[in-house]
């Protein structure tokens, strides 16, 4: 029996030779240098991490204190709020349907988010004005600072004298300050989330009220 030839193969080898790398000469490196040196902000940024908000102070900004007064109207809330304490006032958020019943103790506030020099965001429970209500120059000029001082950094000072408050704006403006990334709805929630009255049998509505 005749056995079948096999093909006759070739074999060929190359020899694999690794690519040179030319050395870059000095313009090439500077050219290098320039462009992988540039420091980008968000390097620095990315070590920062991410602010936890545990406290959110309602409070009007303290006299003399810095300030900037958020601008946008989706980081301001009007609501019906009460006012407890002598020296310490602490503000209470009451459900509007409670309004016929406590009608003389509640107050319309505009809840109005503010940052402070050195950091921290507070919210300024400011007293809407009530129509046909006597003038008070405190009121009206919180209010007058919200409208026209908003977005900057100022200053106000609780003017006696006059009964009212004195606002000054910085010469020279700095950077506006970054907010709670979570937005205005976490920051209002964690500033009432133990402060929120529901019910006429809550403590603090029958302390006032006298029935407790």
């Amino acid at each position: 029996m005749n056995e079948k030839k096999k093909p006759e193969t070739t074999e060929t080898s190359a020899a694999v030779t690794a690519p040179i790398t030319p050395v870059p000469d000095e313009a090439s490196l500077n050219a290098d240098l320039w462009a992988t040196t540039q420091i980008s902000p968000k390097v620095e940024e990315s070590l920062v991490g991410v602010q936890t908000i545990t406290t959110v102070p309602v409070k009007k900004p303290r006299s003399g204190q810095w300030i900037y007064i958020n601008p946008d109207a989706a980081w301001r809330r009007e609501v019906y709020a009460l006012e407890v304490g002598e020296i310490e006032k602490e503000t209470w958020l009451v459900h509007p349907s409670l309004f016929p019943h406590l009608e003389d103790e509640l107050s319309r506030r505009l809840l109005v988010a503010y940052a402070v020099k050195g950091g921290g965001t507070c919210l300024w429970p400011v007293k809407v004005p009530v129509e046909g209500a006597r003038a008070n120059g405190w009121i009206s000029s919180a209010w007058e600072v919200i409208n026209t001082r908003s977005g900057r950094w100022i200053k106000i000072v609780s003017n006696q004298a006059v009964g009212a408050y004195d606002c000054f704006e910085r010469t020279v403006q700095k950077a506006e300050p970054r907010w709670p990334s979570k937005g205005f709805r976490h920051l209002f929630e964690t500033a009432f989330h133990n402060r929120f009255i529901t019910s006429l049998d809550h403590p603090v509505i029958a302390e006032i009220l006298g029935t407790k």
